[in-house]
């Protein structure tokens, strides 16, 4: 870099030659086949090079007075061996130190990331001559500094640097215990990606061998290209689970991991193979997979992963700066700091978007996990009552939600008569709209502290029902339990005579009830196997049923709807409930109630129906 302070130092002559490599022992001319010297003006990429060595020979005039102390500054940090040389007459050479990679960090005459030189500059045309080799890829690209810019521009880039590895690091170890606390493989795999993606610029940057490893000689580069193997599979699998590679169509999500695999076989060339090779893979492997990311990247754009956007963004930053980055070093465009380091700062951003689309990602599936909960008990709330999910909520066993103990109840046993006859397809939507009905009338006064309401549905059974008051709940109200329900079997006549008119039928029967109301003690339970249920099981439920059949058993008189009651419930009930109720006696000699043989007879309750006069209106 030729700054302002020294636009007064004109390059008179640069030239280089390459040749077989070896050691120089000396500087003198007789060295330099002048015959292959070429006159350049610019940056020379070399490329790479195989065991071959770099002579360049740079003149500077100085018109100053005075002599001048300067900096002589490699632009690459991956060379093996640098030495340069100094004369003012040709004849007499300074030695002006030894550095790469191949050096002690402790020899370098300039304690920095890359190769630099002290110079001072004689008044007169000064010659400099830089002898230099390196297995990797390697270039003229030299710059001259005064102290304080130099200086400066080196604050500058280990600020650059610092946040970089900084936000690297820090992002690295918090997705590390994301995972450590989430166990989600993306946040590892982002942990794998930015940790060895770190520890691959902190040896290109040189900061590896400023810092760390120090004096290993050849192995740092074996180090460093097997570090970039195992970064660009660590990025291979962060964006095959980012992207959700599983999903695209089988071609696709096969040629990206045969990719990914083919990069991390090279790694056994950057261990024992030769070295010259396992660089230019790593090239090459690096390149192709930054640009096949991209291109699945914008497929998964197109296909709507939500991910895609801001990947896409933060990858495409990612590149623009490396493009940015390479250029500079090969003399495309003017190397600043700000150029040289396109890179970090690309790759920055980049760390950060990933980072942020990772907490959306988790923010989303958050989301949608309270949504698919939400949903799971809006669905739970159809199966048990408020005061279940409530416990279940705050930790407790579904079994500790309802009692299992044994209780005393009425039972009624609600059943449509001959429903087999009417039409099955208007029938379904009558009995689901009457059972809607019935189960307001039930669940009336609902109380899940204390457990109180009205009543109780024991379970549907087709064309009818089972309800029990008393048990598991107790009704919120001073009248009796048989009072209770035979107020609700009335309640649920009426109902079923509004459902009528709403949804009519166009049976061959008139739709009737038939009802039976017992008491007995009962008990509460949930199933042992399979999906678990509340159920109740007891002799109230059992004689309620029995009554409930009477009506197939004997001619009982009337029309309408039928209501037989236990003769317990009856003598029970108040004088004003009784007067609704006859007598139907029974011969013991041939007569009686199954699970009720001591009994001498029950009652009953016709309720007229309006279907007839509804169907004839």
């Amino acid at each position: 870099m030729w700054t302002p302070e020294l636009q007064s130092l004109p390059v008179s002559e640069y030239s280089f030659y390459c040749e077989e490599a070896r050691p120089p022992e000396t500087a003198e001319p007789s060295m330099v086949r002048t015959d292959l010297l070429e006159p350049r003006t610019g940056p020379i990429n070399l490329g790479y090079l195989k065991q071959r060595a770099c002579w360049t020979e740079v003149s500077l005039k100085l018109d100053d007075d005075q002599p001048r102390l300067l900096y002589l500054e490699y632009g690459l940090t991956q060379a093996d061996s640098i030495r340069a040389f100094h004369t003012m007459d040709g004849q007499t050479w300074n030695d002006l130190g030894h550095a790469g990679n191949d050096v002690p960090i402790s020899r370098w005459p300039v304690h920095y990331r890359a190769p630099t030189f002290e110079l001072k500059l004689e008044p007169g045309v000064n010659t400099l001559r830089i002898y230099q080799t390196s297995r990797d890829i390697t270039g003229v690209d030299w710059k001259i500094w005064e102290p304080k810019a130099f200086h400066m521009a080196v604050n500058w880039e280990n600020i650059l640097f610092g946040g970089f590895f900084s936000i690297c690091l820090a992002l690295s170890l918090y997705n590390l215990v994301i995972f450590a606390v989430s166990r989600d493989l993306l946040h590892f795999y982002y942990f794998l990606y930015l940790s060895t993606y770190g520890w691959v610029q902190m040896f290109m940057t040189g900061f590896l061998k400023l810092h760390f490893l120090t004096d290993i000689g050849p192995l740092l580069g074996r180090i460093g290209t097997s570090s970039i193997v195992i970064s660009m599979f660590s990025a291979y699998v962060f964006v095959g689970k980012l992207l959700e590679i599983q999903h695209f169509p089988r071609l696709m999500a096969r040629t990206f991991w045969v990719f990914a695999y083919i990069s991390l076989s090279n790694l056994l060339l950057t261990t024992v193979g030769p070295f010259s090779i396992a660089a230019q893979n790593c090239l090459l492997f690096s390149g192709l997979g930054s640009v096949l990311a991209f291109i699945y990247g914008a497929y998964a754009l197109k296909h709507g992963n939500p991910m895609a956007p801001l990947f896409l963004l933060a990858w495409l930053l990612l590149l623009i700066g490396t493009i940015i980055q390479v250029s500079a070093l090969s003399g495309f465009i003017e190397s600043t700091p700000l150029t040289r380091s396109a890179n970090f700062i690309g790759a920055t951003v980049e760390a950060i978007l990933i980072s942020y689309a990772l907490a959306y990602k988790m923010k989303r599936e958050r989301t949608d996990e309270m949504v698919r909960r939400k949903h799971a008990f809006s669905q739970l709330e159809k199966m048990v009552y408020p005061h279940q999910l409530d416990m279940m909520q705050h930790g407790r066993q579904l079994e500790d939600t309802m009692p299992l103990a044994t209780g005393q109840a009425c039972v009624i046993c609600v059943d449509m008569i001959n429903s087999s006859k009417q039409n099955i397809h208007e029938l379904k939507a009558f009995l689901r709209a009457f059972f809607d009905e019935c189960d307001i009338i039930m669940n009336r006064g609902y109380q899940g502290e204390g457990l109180k309401a009205y009543g109780f549905r024991i379970k549907e059974m087709g064309d009818g029902f089972l309800c029990s008051i008393g048990f598991p709940f107790s009704p919120p109200s001073h009248l009796g339990l048989r009072e209770i329900a035979l107020d609700m079997a009335i309640d649920f006549v009426a109902k079923f005579e509004e459902t009528l008119v709403k949804h009519p039928f166009h049976g061959r029967t008139e739709p009737l009830l038939s009802i039976g109301i017992a008491e007995g003690p009962i008990e509460g339970f949930f199933t042992l196997s399979g999906i678990r249920s509340y159920e109740l099981f007891g002799k109230g439920i059992v004689l309620a049923s029995r009554y409930e059949a009477l009506r197939k058993v004997y001619a009982i008189p009337g029309q309408g709807h039928l209501i037989c009651m236990k003769s317990t419930v009856y003598h029970a009930l108040p004088a004003t409930y009784q007067k609704q109720f006859t007598r139907f006696a029974l011969d013991r000699s041939q007569q009686f109630i199954r699970d009720d043989e001591t009994v001498q007879d029950f009652y009953y309750q016709r309720v007229a129906g309006s279907w007839k006069k509804a169907k004839s209106a």
